[in-house]
């Protein structure tokens, strides 16, 4: 059950008699950009006005239009989980319990379905990794030429390496002309 809210000014249950805060009379004058809302652990809702702009920036009003005032639509990614905040309670209608035990039923589901998915990719991936690849005929001159090079030191492996690379390049240029 969602919590009951009171207006702080007159004490009217905002709940039981108003679809949405803010067409409450106390709640008129309420500018989203001037003031916050407010609900104390009781549920008493008051209007609280927000501390005015820093006045350090000389320009803050001039870029007051560089501010963001669009709605984000809500995405996969942007979904969050419902919380404990004033407007979704006092927004919510209420639900059937049978309403709730068919969404409990689909959650449990789609949580074992998930599990399921999850467990499957684990295994699928368990088994690439522990199935042995057949070498190939280059892979024994890949090896060799890997055991050579170690024995170099860094900066002189590092020059043969970019010998060897840039031989290959030249090579593949000419296979594609």
């Amino acid at each position: 059950m969602s919590q009951q809210y009171k207006c702080g000014f007159c004490g009217f249950l905002l709940n039981s008699f108003c679809d949405n805060v803010l067409e409450h009379e106390c709640f008129r004058h309420y500018n989203q950009n001037n003031h916050n809302l407010v609900s104390d652990e009781e549920g008493i809702l008051t209007i609280a006005s927000q501390p005015p702009p820093d006045p350090g920036f000389r320009y803050f009003n001039l870029m007051r239009f560089l501010d963001d005032n669009i709605t984000r639509q809500q995405t996969v990614s942007s979904i969050s989980l419902p919380s404990p905040s004033v407007s979704s309670d006092l927004e919510s209608s209420s639900t059937e319990p049978a309403e709730l035990q068919q969404k409990d039923l689909l959650s449990t589901i789609t949580k074992k379905r998930k599990e399921d998915e999850k467990q499957e990719f684990h295994k699928i991936l368990l088994d690439a990794l522990e199935k042995p690849q057949p070498m190939q005929g280059l892979d024994g001159f890949l090896i060799r030429l890997g055991e050579s090079l170690k024995r170099f030191p860094y900066r002189e492996r590092s020059r043969l390496e970019i010998e060897i690379m840039q031989l290959v390049c030249d090579r593949d240029e000419l296979n594609i002309l």
